[in-house]
């Protein structure tokens, strides 16, 4: 048995709310999922992460799009160019959570599997009974 994190930039790759989408198809056809959703702390710890240890992160076109005229007008400046990378990453960070995780819950409910809320794990890691255990329920 194999336990595999799509969290990520993996949802930004795929179209969840398609039917037809043969990525999602194919590990459905090989795969049980589980979405383990995130508390306010645990996105407080990420956002906060992110700006102490900022790692690369893949952005769909569209969401730049709809995002970087936001952000332009928030910092007053005229492009991108003329922001630091860590004002781009505190602007369009949160947001892209926010919308990962509805790309999530949709990925996870199109393969038919189910969510659950977790206490933050310090460790992040789940036992392999408390990860069976969910997966039985």
């Amino acid at each position: 048995d194999w336990v595999i994190d799509l969290s990520g930039s993996f949802c930004e790759v795929v179209q969840p709310w398609q039917p037809d989408d043969q990525v999602l198809r194919a590990i459905e056809r090989h795969c049980r999922s589980l979405l383990i959703e995130a508390t306010p702390e645990h996105l407080v710890k990420l956002y906060k992460k992110q700006q102490s240890d900022p790692k690369p992160l893949y952005y769909r076109p569209e969401f730049l799009d709809e995002h970087i005229p936001d952000m332009l007008d928030f910092y007053n400046v005229g492009n991108v160019e003329a922001l630091a990378p860590s004002a781009v990453s505190d602007f369009l960070y949160p947001k892209l959570m926010q919308e990962r995780m509805a790309r999530y819950a949709a990925i996870v409910g199109g393969m038919g599997g189910r969510a659950f809320k977790l206490p933050m794990l310090e460790s992040q890691a789940l036992q392999p009974q408390e990860l069976d255990d969910l997966l039985a329920a």
